[in-house]
């Protein structure tokens, strides 16, 4: 076919198996219709006596001329002697935060943290860390990120202010194990929120329990009086 655009991609029968239909223009553009009716842009090349192919992105979620220029910048960099599929498929076994987490779990709670600390620790990992920032990259994660994460949990200002420090802990250790350049951590200094002194009022029942307990222990409190009163009277007479 000649130049694919979004009408000539539109126009693509779906069939009972997947095919492929290249560009004309941009030589190893192409994209695959599957018999789902889903339409996959993707790259493919050579790399001395191997081909690859990379996926770049759905037909509808990107545009025929996002995926070219997509597709040209991938093609630039195999004729500069880079192999972009060989260096995805190690990014994506490059260790995220979420495997961070567990090594700092298994390697060092355990071994360095009180039982109370350690519970700690398990907790804002599991409902803040890894929800909102496992899937990264540690070596990509950057200053932004954690300040964005800070920012996300202004509403409880000591539990914001604990994960901070928890994740400047992490960021240390990372790079004591070779997972970050040494001297990157960027949770280090993250101007923590104010905390507000904890309060609590009692509901009506609990002032009314409170009442009555203070009621008897002044009632107590009379009747020994009274008693040792009365023990003195008893002695001098």
């Amino acid at each position: 076919m000649s130049k694919l655009t979004k009408r000539t991609v539109d126009a693509l029968e779906v069939t009972v198996g997947d095919y492929l239909r290249w560009d004309r223009h941009l030589r190893g553009f192409g994209v695959r219709v599957y018999p789902s009716g889903k339409k996959t842009y993707l790259v493919q090349y050579r790399v001395g006596h191997r081909t690859r192919r990379i996926t770049i992105g759905q037909h509808g979620v990107l545009t025929a001329e996002e995926a070219r220029a997509r597709a040209r910048q991938l093609l630039g960099d195999v004729a500069r002697g880079k192999d972009p599929s060989a260096a995805r498929q190690e990014r994506m076994r490059a260790p995220t935060v979420a495997g961070l987490c567990d090594r700092f779990l298994d390697e060092y709670v355990d071994e360095h943290c009180k039982p109370t600390t350690a519970r700690d620790y398990r907790s804002i990992i599991k409902r803040f860390i890894r929800p909102r920032l496992g899937p990264l990259l540690i070596a990509e994660v950057t200053r932004a990120d954690i300040v964005a994460f800070h920012h996300a949990l202004r509403e409880t200002p000591y539990q914001a202010n604990r994960a901070a420090s928890m994740l400047s802990k992490l960021f240390n250790l990372a790079e004591d194990w070779g997972l970050r350049q040494a001297g990157s951590n960027p949770a280090r200094r993250i101007k923590k929120f104010r905390e507000e002194e904890k309060k609590r009022y009692l509901w009506d029942e609990e002032q009314t329990k409170l009442g009555e307990v203070l009621a008897n222990a002044l009632t107590v409190s009379a009747t020994e009086t009274e008693s040792a009163k009365h023990a003195r009277t008893q002695n001098k007479s």
